[in-house]
């Protein structure tokens, strides 16, 4: 195949050579490479498609004119940017650009320079380099501490993802380091909790404020809620669901007859407090924790299992500290209460009224009467469940 001059109206005075290839469907202006099957478009994703022979300057279906060097000034083939602009091979089919590949395993390929915008450029070829800027090959155990400077390595000098569990040995990380990530991602007197659709790490889940020293483990079982024994006794605290609060749960197992008073501690079955035209009343008595700096709730907890109707009552407590008073030395009453109850329904008879002198470690006596003699007390029976105080 013989190499032939053409001048400016083609080629510009560039090399270049005649091909008959038929229905070869390249297009103007490419380069193109050769392979086994004939030409074909050049690009610069790979060493072999970056073996550029020359870029089409002319062509019909079945002929091609290819530019091997030299002074190019044919329409369509020179891009409109400034002389002196060197034009690289792109990675996908098209046209020489002054944009430069710059990926792991492209090829960066220099192949002409424009001399005048969208009208000359002159081809000089130059070698292709593989480029091999994308994340370095390192064998497994090759970087110890000895060959990197201390702290030298942080978080914007490591990829996403770039450690992994199995990168980090056994017992690496110390307790105090784990302290040292807690305290400055988790403020003082909360923790963090996610719920059941809640994804990604701790940072975005919801805090929640914990009095200090709320949580007492000694209270708590092994699945972190209230075993039986503990949520029955009337001489400990609680914790309590979360730690938020404390509370008490007192439970008296023992019956009791019309007009009786009894007292304790017991477990069991709720009190039947039945009706009767004469007052009655039920004893407790129980102490609170020496930490208890606030009695947030105090209520009875009850139920019938009669009629729906109303309970005439009211409260009566005695309070003294664990040493150096006596049984009675706060005393307090309220007022006859109204409670419209539905049968078989859990009831709460407020008595926060009479605890208004309770402080931390005092002893209790509480009676609750009942006005067997009004006519509008209506209900049959009362079942006391128990007593239920909450504090914090």
């Amino acid at each position: 195949m013989a190499l032939t001059k053409i001048g400016a109206t083609l080629g510009g005075s560039a090399d270049v050579i005649q091909v008959t290839q038929n229905s070869h469907g390249l297009t103007l202006g490419y380069p193109v490479k050769m392979t086994a099957s004939g030409y074909a478009h050049a690009t610069a994703d790979s060493a072999a498609n970056a073996e550029v022979v020359g870029i089409i300057i002319a062509s019909t279906t079945n002929t091609l004119t290819i530019a091997l060097g030299g002074r190019i000034t044919v329409d369509g083939c020179v891009p409109n940017v400034t002389a002196g602009t060197v034009l690289f091979l792109q990675v996908s089919a098209g046209l020489l650009a002054a944009t430069e590949p710059s990926s792991a395993g492209q090829i960066s390929k220099p192949m002409a320079v424009v001399t005048v915008a969208n009208s000359e450029m002159i081809m000089v070829q130059q070698r292709g380099e593989v480029l091999s800027t994308g994340a370095a090959s390192i064998a497994n155990d090759a970087i110890d501490s000895q060959h990197y400077a201390a702290a030298s390595i942080d978080n914007e000098h490591l990829a996403d993802g770039a450690v992994d569990t199995e990168e980090i040995a056994d017992d690496a990380v110390t307790a105090a380091k784990l302290a040292n990530s807690i305290n400055t991602e988790i403020a003082a007197n909360t923790a963090k909790v996610t719920n059941a659709t809640h994804t990604g790490d701790v940072t975005g889940a919801t805090a929640l404020t914990i009095a200090t020293d709320a949580v007492d483990i000694a209270m708590l079982s092994a699945t972190g809620t209230a075993s039986s024994s503990t949520f029955l006794r009337g001489d400990n605290a609680w914790a309590g669901v979360g730690g938020l609060r404390g509370s008490m749960f007192l439970s008296n197992g023992h019956p009791s007859g019309t007009g009786a008073t009894f007292g304790g501690l017991g477990r069991g079955a709720a009190i039947l407090f039945a009706h009767s035209s004469a007052d009655q009343e039920v004893l407790y008595s129980g102490s609170f924790p020496s930490d208890m700096t606030t009695l947030e709730k105090a209520v009875m907890v009850c139920y019938t299992t009669g009629a729906s109707g109303n309970l005439y009552a009211y409260f009566y407590a005695y309070s003294g500290a664990q040493a150096g008073e006596a049984w009675n030395t706060n005393s307090d009453t309220d007022s006859q209460q109204i409670i419209p109850m539905t049968q078989n329904i859990m009831t709460e008879l407020n008595m926060a009224s009479v605890f208004t002198n309770i402080a931390g470690g005092d002893h209790f006596q509480l009676q609750l009467y009942r006005n067997g003699n009004s006519g509008w007390d209506t209900l049959t029976d009362l079942k006391i469940y128990g007593l239920l105080f909450e504090w914090t």
